[in-house]
Formats: C-alpha cells, structure tokens, sequence
C-alpha cells in the first residue's frame, strides 16, 4: 500500500491551480489543475500526463471546496 504524503504544496498559477505532494521516500507527485475554454472546468495533469479527467471550479473554490479545506488545516497547523 502507498504511503500518504508527508508534504503537500497548494499553489495557484493565473488560471491554473498546482499541488505538490512529496512521499516518505522524497519523491514528488505534480497534480496541475488547468482551466479549459469553460472557466468553470479544469483539466487534470499527473506529472505533465493529462488523466483526461475534469474538475469542476466550485470544487476547488466553493465552501466545501479543496482549498477551503487546505486553509483550514493550514491553520489549525500553526496555531499548535
């Protein structure tokens, strides 16, 4: 079985959105979100390979969204 992250990278590019995840062993895994000609859809790309799988944006950004979540844990992790 794998091993969950030890680390994990949330950036935002202009219309593209990127997560980093680095393993127990220091391997990187890219997971690149990029807008399509709808704005509300993403293309997602595994370490430059397009999974051909779409997301949409209020995923990311709505108030259950992944980055709403990743700020949250974010935060309670400083505040320890």
């Amino acid at each position: 079985s794998e091993e969950a992250p030890e680390e994990t990278a949330v950036q935002e590019t202009g219309s593209d959105c990127l997560f980093r995840f680095t393993d127990a062993a220091g391997e990187v895994t890219e997971l690149k979100l990029c807008r399509t000609e709808d704005e509300n859809i993403y293309l997602a790309f595994i370490n430059g390979t397009n999974t051909h799988m779409t997301v949409r944006r209020r995923s990311l950004t709505g108030n259950t969204g992944v980055l709403n979540f990743y700020e949250k844990l974010t935060d309670a992790i400083a505040a320890e």
